[in-house]
């Protein structure tokens, strides 16, 4: 339900932070701060080699 009601309001960051958790909200900025030091990285080394898109397999845990 919370995911639902995330979904709903994504646009409404009040609500939003009443309907998700804080473990949810710390995550997700850990994520956009990785992937922002990804692109940052990748973006100054213009010879880097091709990925998968940036997704990991889901063996290696």
């Amino acid at each position: 339900m919370r995911k639902a009601a995330a979904r709903v309001f994504q646009r409404n960051p009040e609500v939003l932070r009443e309907v998700t958790s804080n473990y949810e909200r710390r995550r997700r900025a850990a994520a956009r701060r990785a992937r922002a030091a990804r692109d940052a990285a990748r973006s100054r080394d213009p010879k880097s080699a091709p990925t998968n898109g940036g997704v990991e397999s889901p063996l290696l845990g």
